[in-house]
């Protein structure tokens, strides 16, 4: 488990719960890329949506998420920024999700070198409206325009699937990073 402070933002989505981020062991070996790394495209990387422990304690705090982009491919790429996060709901319906970029993790090129991982956290913050069920994740790696569906995995460990409820379709989200150490707990 990791702990460090972070940067709050302003605005209406800067109601940003506690985010404790546990991972599940497998050191990384993603490094800072160099400007000759082609980017990683959609179909190179594999998602994961781990969710954490709910450790907020604001009643507007629905969870919160570990993203993982795993390089599944056989070449070296690279990723730098911000993804982009949806859901399917319960009827099998595709949603796109407003968010939130965090500046608590720097932006930073990231080399994927086959099986090698990249991280974000991701906070969902719920509104008064809009609840529905959702039974899996939709994460567009940066800059590009298809997403990986991947089930929400629980807190318990172990890949089990869990449905989440999202409320007013809207996430909190830090860059990837190259390590889990880097992303926290962040309010």
């Amino acid at each position: 488990m990791f702990r460090t402070a972070a940067v709050a933002t302003t605005g209406a989505l800067a109601a940003l719960s506690c985010l404790t981020l546990t991972t599940a062991g497998t050191a990384n070996a993603a490094t800072a890329a160099t400007p000759t790394v082609a980017q990683c495209a959609t179909g190179d990387l594999k998602a994961d949506f781990q969710l954490q422990p709910n450790v907020g304690d604001r009643p507007e705090t629905e969870g919160s998420a570990l993203i993982m982009v795993t390089n599944h491919s056989k070449h070296t790429c690279s990723v730098r920024g911000f993804v982009g996060l949806g859901y399917v709901d319960a009827k099998g319906k595709q949603h796109s999700a407003a968010t939130h970029r965090t500046s608590y993790v720097p932006t930073t090129t990231i080399t994927l070198r086959p099986g090698t991982t990249a991280f974000a956290g991701a906070d969902f913050v719920s509104q008064p409206y809009g609840c529905q069920k959702a039974t899996k994740a939709l994460v567009t790696p940066p800059n590009q325009t298809t997403s990986i569906a991947t089930p929400f995995l629980s807190a318990d460990g172990g890949g089990k699937k869990q449905d989440i409820t999202l409320c007013g379709d809207k996430f909190n989200i830090t860059a990837l990073a190259p390590s889990a150490s880097w992303i926290g707990i962040f309010h």
